[in-house]
């Protein structure tokens, strides 16, 4: 039996001289992640004092998911994957940037802490050298407390006061869906602000990066370790997937303020495109997952062919 004949996918929006959001930063390479970053920062506050606390926590996250950080094993979780910290936390600078850039005034100590949210944001799914039964996605429903622990751990060895704690754990319950923003104890208004552009950061990361589609079965794969929802297959989880992209442009809209749309003033400041590449990249995912759902379900993965690297 011959499969049907594809039609053409759909044409993307972008402008020809415009680069993708993949293309600005290679982020396959931590350490280019990083340069990003720091240049984000510097140019956000010329006089930030931080680089070294902020290098420094970079590195002891890098170390931690790779495996060689005392007392934890290297992340075997293949969707809540370092690619997906790196993606949250460059995110969250650039929201950081847009917010300064929309006249937000921005302490060096926020900015710092706001990004040490992002990179603990999901530690929780690292395994304990004892924890050797399955993978992380074991933790999936309480990744939250158990990354925060971890958090509180580092930051008092690092020499971080308690408030300092607070705020990153404020910002990192954001992160919960079934935690509604208005019913977490922030310690200011700025604080209140990080913990929404952290939560805006990992929403926008992992769904507007050009191979989320392809690591959707890598999510189904956690799911099924976990014993969270019941998906009898992958088809399910795509199909799922745009009632959950729906319930992110809510979530987005409303429970976190539309602290995306300062995204379009970094992206026209850093590279002089004035539009939200994120906002670009999650509706031509979006766009992509329902002409291949309606054009051949069946025979999805003739449609998911980005490799890692790709």
């Amino acid at each position: 039996m011959h499969q049907k004949a594809i039609k053409p996918a759909p044409a993307g929006h972008r402008k020809k001289c415009e680069p993708r959001l993949s293309e600005l930063v290679d982020m396959n390479n931590p350490a280019s992640v990083l340069e990003e970053i720091k240049t984000i920062v510097r140019s956000i506050d010329a006089g930030y004092g931080e680089i070294e606390k902020l290098e420094r926590a970079f590195q002891d996250i890098l170390r931690l998911f790779n495996g060689h950080y005392p007392g934890y094993r290297k992340c075997n979780t293949p969707y809540h994957d370092l690619n997906h910290t790196t993606d949250t936390v460059l995110a969250m600078a650039r929201l950081i940037h847009g917010a300064r850039l929309s006249g937000f005034l921005l302490k060096s100590r926020d900015i710092t802490l706001g990004l040490i949210a992002a990179l603990m944001h999901d530690v929780g799914y690292i395994q304990r050298d004892s924890e050797s039964e399955g993978t992380g996605a074991r933790f999936s429903q309480v990744h939250i407390p158990r990354g925060i622990a971890f958090m509180r751990t580092y930051m008092r060895r690092k020499g971080y006061s308690t408030y300092d704690y607070r705020k990153c754990r404020a910002a990192l319950l954001c992160t919960d869906l079934s935690l509604p923003v208005h019913t977490i104890l922030f310690e200011t208004r700025t604080n209140e602000l990080m913990g929404k552009m952290l939560a805006t950061a990992d929403l926008v990361g992992q769904t507007a990066d050009r191979r989320y589609l392809e690591k959707l079965k890598f999510l189904y794969q956690e799911f099924r370790e976990a014993g969270m929802r019941d998906y009898g297959s992958e088809l399910e989880l795509l199909r799922d997937s745009l009632v959950f992209n729906s319930h992110i442009k809510s979530r987005l809209a409303d429970d976190l303020g539309g602290v995306d749309r300062i995204l379009t003033g970094h992206f026209k400041a850093r590279w002089g495109i004035d539009r939200n590449l994120y906002r670009d990249g999650m509706n031509k995912n979006v766009t992509y997952l329902k002409y291949f759902l309606n054009e051949d379900p069946e025979h999805y993965s003739r449609f998911l062919k980005r490799m890692e690297g790709s």
